[in-house]
């Protein structure tokens, strides 16, 4: 790990989006193989998830992190929680409600207006299953991670055995396909 961190400090973009992109792709391949044991691998939506973390939602973090960190400087639970409010408040439903979520309709070859009447449709079921997940997970991050780390941290949630499920069904609601009991 303290190579890790090493890296993070010495070249903060270059480690950011090589550890979106990887644990991004490796993400989005298992939760593949959850859905469709049998099916092959996308690789396209792989790329496509490894891509927007690794260009926009990395790098993004890179300089977001320390800005939330420079106007709410510490770790007491007043200024924990006013970072979680401006990352889930601000930052979470322009950038993943509606950034990922038009990339993904777009990069899947859905026109602009299929794309956006999907994600008029279930921006707000989106917006409450990704809070469940990234709430808690951010108030953790924010209170015990410093901010070279952070996108490890938050990175790896998706890895944890009691959060997996969620990531499946996020990720079916936010771009891949919607599970029929959230259809309409």
């Amino acid at each position: 790990m303290r190579w890790y961190g090493k890296a993070s400090k010495q070249y903060p973009l270059r480690t950011a989006a090589l550890t979106g992109m990887v644990i991004s792709s490796a993400g989005d391949v298992t939760c593949q193989k959850i859905q469709n044991p049998e099916q092959p691998i996308d690789k396209s939506r792989t790329l496509s998830q490894g891509f927007f973390q690794s260009v926009v939602a990395c790098w993004l973090r890179m300089f977001f992190y320390p800005f939330l960190d420079s106007i709410l400087p510490g770790r007491a639970l007043h200024l924990v929680m006013g970072k979680v409010i401006i990352e889930e408040g601000i930052n979470t439903p322009l950038w993943w409600g509606l950034g990922f979520n038009v990339y993904s309709g777009l990069l899947s070859g859905k026109s602009l207006q299929s794309t956006w009447e999907h994600v008029s449709q279930k921006y707000w079921t989106t917006m409450l299953l990704s809070w469940s997940l990234w709430i808690p997970a951010q108030t953790v991050t924010f209170a015990v991670v410093p901010t070279h780390l952070r996108i490890l941290s938050l990175a790896a949630t998706l890895f944890s055995p009691a959060l997996l499920e969620l990531c499946v069904v996020y990720l079916e609601q936010c771009c891949i396909q919607v599970p029929p009991e959230l259809k309409g």
